[in-house]
């Protein structure tokens, strides 16, 4: 682990069975325990939290005044809560950091709207002619139409996609395609999960991206696009009870390939 960063901290040496030095971003140095850096528990020295909650404390001190989308300020309840009415006639209480960002713009009835005016699937699917489509092609075709069509499916596709090129374009060693090609030679070209070798092969991140998981050597093996897709952000232990993982050959090939980039 020497070397390796995780959050903030970057691992200087190992001081004890189960623990390490770390040193942070700030340029401190502390001795945390192995599995909690690993597994994302320690991001910090500490000063990630101070931030935290200095930020907290800056959205307390909110003044608002004036009108935020649908809602009027009418007054302030608590020290960063507050009151407002809607344009719709309704009042609501919300949070003015909320309300300040835009996460927050009515009562509810702006929400209430945007659904009604959202159709049904199989609406959608009769309206664009998706009826006589089967399989991997109508669902591609459905996704396709709803990207098109739903404001809101749109946001929320960009905003997942837009998490995974950060953290794969702010990793510190990211993957490259030499040793993407040798993680696959390790595995013998099969999926990490089912073993299946006549497939394509997918790039897995065993800690997911969005649960900070780097894009690098050490936390990706290959995988089908059924195992990729079954195993969503689910830790490995659990996906591998799901998918019916062989957990020895599994652990195998990783420490063969740990062999192959120590070598």
């Amino acid at each position: 682990m020497t070397g390796r960063r995780f959050g903030r901290l970057t691992v200087v040496r190992h001081t004890e069975p189960r623990k390490c030095l770390c040193r942070c971003d700030c340029g401190v140095e502390k001795t945390f325990g192995t599995q909690n850096v690993r597994n994302g528990n320690s991001k910090s020295c500490g000063c990630l939290k101070s931030e935290a909650v200095s930020r907290r404390n800056k959205q307390r001190s909110l003044i608002l005044s004036g009108t935020y989308g649908r809602l009027t300020v009418i007054q302030r309840r608590s020290a960063s809560v507050w009151e407002f009415s809607c344009a719709c006639g309704g009042k609501h209480v919300a949070f003015a950091a909320h309300v300040v960002s835009g996460a927050t713009q009515s009562c509810g009835c702006l929400k209430a709207e945007l659904v009604r005016a959202r159709m049904t699937g199989k609406q959608l699917c009769l309206k664009h002619d998706l009826g006589e489509l089967r399989g991997k092609e109508r669902k591609k075709a459905y996704i396709n139409m709803r990207y098109q069509t739903d404001p809101i499916f749109r946001a929320k596709s960009y905003r997942s996609h837009r998490n995974r090129w950060d953290a794969k374009k702010n990793a510190t060693e990211p993957l490259s395609p030499e040793q993407w090609l040798l993680i696959l030679e390790c595995f013998d070209g099969r999926c990490a999960y089912c073993a299946r070798a006549d497939v394509a092969m997918t790039q897995d991140h065993v800690l997911p991206l969005s649960q900070g998981g780097s894009h690098s050597w050490d936390n990706v093996v290959p995988a089908c696009r059924s195992c990729n897709s079954r195993k969503r952000t689910r830790s490995l232990g659990k996906a591998m009870e799901v998918l019916g993982t062989d957990r020895d050959a599994f652990w195998a090939a990783v420490r063969k390939t740990e062999e192959r980039f120590a070598s």
